[in-house]
């Protein structure tokens, strides 16, 4: 049996890990990362690819090693966001693989 004091901080650490487990699109742009089903020429390329599948802008944000690339769906109604993201996961043409980008990003405090 686990001590009284130790079940609050188990409680917590499987809210956390239930919480991490899966990305959720929220309101506003949202950050995805793709891999390239075949190399397209430069970023330009890769957004206008990735536009034309989500059916919604899509901005190029950067390349995250050889086979990523960050990008940026800006839909004019943010409820759009995840349909596009759908869309674009879709399309096995262009890309092969697709997800919410979850990395975690340094944020430096203002003074």
């Amino acid at each position: 049996m686990l001590p009284r004091v130790a079940i609050p901080a188990l409680l917590a650490a499987l809210a956390l890990v239930a919480c991490a487990a899966e990305p959720v699109a929220g309101p506003g742009p949202l950050r995805v990362m793709v891999r390239l089903a075949q190399p397209l020429p430069d970023a330009p390329s890769i957004a206008q690819a990735a536009t034309s599948s989500a059916g919604c802008p899509v901005r190029y944000l950067s390349a995250s090693g050889t086979d990523w690339h960050a990008l940026v769906i800006e839909c004019p109604d943010a409820a759009d966001g995840p349909a596009a993201f759908e869309r674009l996961r879709a399309d096995r043409s262009r890309f092969s693989a697709a997800q919410i980008d979850a990395r975690k990003r340094i944020v430096s405090p203002t003074y």
